[in-house]
Order: C-alpha cells, then sequence, then structure tokens
C-alpha cells in the first residue's frame, strides 16, 4: 500500500502543515498517523532527518518528534508480529530500520540535552 516518495498528495499536504510548526502537536500526529496507515513511516523519519536544524529548540523539536515516530514504528512492528503468527517472518531490513531510527533519535536527545 505504500508509495513511492512524492506520490501521496496527503501525504504531502500533511507534512508541509507538520513542518511548517514543529512544535505543534496535532499536525505531526496527523502525518504520523496517516504514515503509519500508509506504510510510509520509514519515509517520514527520512524527512525529519532531513529537516535543517536552525537552533536548540528546532533540534529538540527535530529529535522529539522522531522519538514519536520511533515508538508508532516499533508498535506497528510489534502489533504485526503478534497479530499474524501463521504469516512469514517480517524481513530483517524493517526491524534493521525501526532501530536506526530509535538510534537516531536517542542521538537527537542526547545532543539536545548535552547542549544545555
Amino acid at each position: 500500500m505504500s508509495s513511492a516518495p512524492g506520490d501521496d498528495p496527503i501525504l504531502e499536504a500533511l507534512w508541509e502543515r507538520a513542518r511548517a510548526d514543529l512544535e505543534a502537536d496535532e499536525p505531526h500526529r496527523a502525518v504520523l498517523e496517516h504514515a503509519r496507515m500508509s506504510e510510509q513511516l520509514p519515509e517520514l523519519a527520512r524527512r525529519y532527518r532531513a529537516l535543517p536544524i536552525d537552533g536548540e529548540e528546532t533540534q529538540a523539536a527535530i529529535a522529539r518528534r522522531l522519538a514519536q515516530l520511533t515508538a508508532v514504528a516499533l508498535t506497528f512492528v510489534a502489533t504485526h508480529r503478534a497479530t499474524s503468527p501463521e504469516s512469514p517472518p517480517r524481513p530483517r531490513w524493517l526491524v534493521a530500520l525501526a532501530m536506526l531510527v530509535l538510534a537516531v533519535a536517542l542521538y537527537g536527545l542526547y545532543a539536545a540535552a548535552a547542549a544545555y
């Protein structure tokens, strides 16, 4: 169900709203939910990681959003494994991607904390 980056006009519109105000929770929740439902969490993580960091507040906001995205991705993986035991195991790249997103989020949080 996932589509190529830029092919989903809903994701694009929601992303623009979320990117316009990184501190606002509602636009972020909306784009996160859409990315989860359309299986585009890796694309959303890529977009957050690509955002320019122009200050400590922006860095902290991006780190917070990546941490939330990581939690959703890990829950998504765990839920799919728990609800479909007869299906073949999920690809290892999905688990590796979730771990990578978690590592990036934790590094961002560490960098933000170290800046204080």
